[in-house]
């Protein structure tokens, strides 16, 4: 194959290789493969904010070294405050059956707040 032809092929495959769209960072990971997620982190929550359809499920996560709760500070008239008690790691889920805003902090921690809206 003569060097230039050579170079040809080898930039055509290299332009056509498809990369990932999103980084590979736990945010791009809550956001892009599992949808409804978020990540539980010192001392923040990611997103802060999403907005989902009635009766979805939201998913939070721990990461880090401290311990964080998920409460419930506001809801719609008659929906529940079931949240998640302190915990430094795990998985915690709820499904959101009234439309509405959804308001959460951990208690622990003064501005780590989160808001889910649900239409």
């Amino acid at each position: 194959m003569k060097p230039s032809l050579f170079l040809f092929v080898l930039v055509a495959a290299v332009g056509t290789t498809a990369l990932p769209a999103s980084s590979s960072s736990r945010t791009g990971l809550a956001t892009a493969a599992y949808g409804k997620r978020v990540l539980v982190e010192d001392n923040f929550f990611d997103p802060r904010s999403m907005t989902v359809r009635r009766d979805d499920a939201v998913r939070w996560r721990w990461y880090g070294d401290n311990d964080h709760n998920v409460t419930f500070v506001k809801v719609p008239h008659g929906a529940s405050r079931r949240g998640a008690d302190d915990r430094r790691e795990g998985r915690f889920r709820r499904y959101f059956h009234r439309r509405g805003v959804y308001k959460y902090v951990c208690t622990n921690h003064d501005g780590m707040v989160g808001t889910i809206y649900v239409r």
